[in-house]
């Protein structure tokens, strides 16, 4: 329990645009992005199973409209889930009970 515990962190990142390529490295640094079903391994959920989504948000995006010349700025106000629920969902996932699954 402690072990996984520790080993979930949130991090912040400024970047530019967050692709696919992004999504690879953090899974090859040993950090995959939560509710990720495609790296580091394959992991297809059910169409409509929306009960562990990707854990990435963009908090802010600020730009140049290309067509006006104005300073654009939007925050958002969803939040990721709280570290505590994202440890028990994996630990369960991690460790299913003997003779069913989580």
């Amino acid at each position: 329990g402690a072990e996984l515990a520790q080993a979930i962190a949130r991090l912040g990142v400024e970047v530019v645009a967050f692709t696919t390529s992004e999504r690879v490295q953090m899974a090859a640094l040993g950090m995959p992005l939560v509710g990720d079903t495609l790296y580091p391994q394959v992991n297809d959920a059910q169409p409509e199973d929306y009960s562990n989504p990707l854990q990435l948000l963009a908090r802010e995006l600020a730009f140049t409209d290309p067509l006006t010349g104005q300073e654009r700025h939007f925050r958002s106000r969803r939040a990721l889930r709280p570290l505590s629920e994202v440890a028990s969902q994996h630990r369960r996932v991690a460790h299913p009970p003997r003779g069913g699954s989580a």
